[in-house]
């Protein structure tokens, strides 16, 4: 058991590539490896087609491979900014605290949401049944951290939300 815990505490770590973290709601089968942590020095404005991304300050960014394990869970979590992840393989249901309701939405390979999602300072949880892969770009003000544990939302026990076996 204290070896599982370990692994969670581990698999954490690499995720935030920055450090220790408490763990409010650690990770079930899931695991993060940082491969990339860089620093963005100059404020960023682009809008072009379409599609806006702005940075008013310096910031860092993180390239993280996602495996989410058979009846896995990352924890709940935020992040102070923002993250940009795409699923590789398989399927990811990502239930957010929306005006104090949890809600759900899967993506993945084939799902009608696509296999790209957003995260950022909203608790959420990525949850997956049979296993997925996803890589995730995070965009945080210096010396963020990358990620944020939390603790279970109200809503988590409500029904729709599948919570993975321990």
């Amino acid at each position: 058991m204290a070896s599982r815990q370990l692994k969670c505490v581990a698999a954490v770590a690499a995720l935030t590539l920055n450090g220790s973290v408490a763990l409010a709601s650690p990770p079930v089968n899931f695991s993060g490896e940082g491969l990339v942590k860089a620093d963005l020095n100059q404020s960023v404005r682009i809008n072009d087609e379409r599609i806006k991304f702005q940075t008013k300050d310096p910031t860092d960014t993180y390239e993280v491979k996602l495996v989410w394990g058979a009846n896995s869970s990352s924890g709940w979590h935020h992040h102070p900014g923002m993250v940009l992840v795409q699923v590789q393989s398989g399927l990811v249901d990502v239930t957010r605290v929306i005006n104090g309701q949890c809600v759900t939405t899967q993506y993945g390979v084939g799902s009608p949401n696509g296999s790209t999602f957003t995260e950022g300072e909203t608790e959420h949880v990525g949850t997956s049944a049979a296993g997925a892969v996803a890589y995730a770009t995070a965009i945080v003000g210096n010396d963020d951290p990358a990620r944020i544990e939390d603790d279970p939302p109200a809503c988590a026990t409500g029904p729709g939300i599948r919570m993975p076996k321990k």
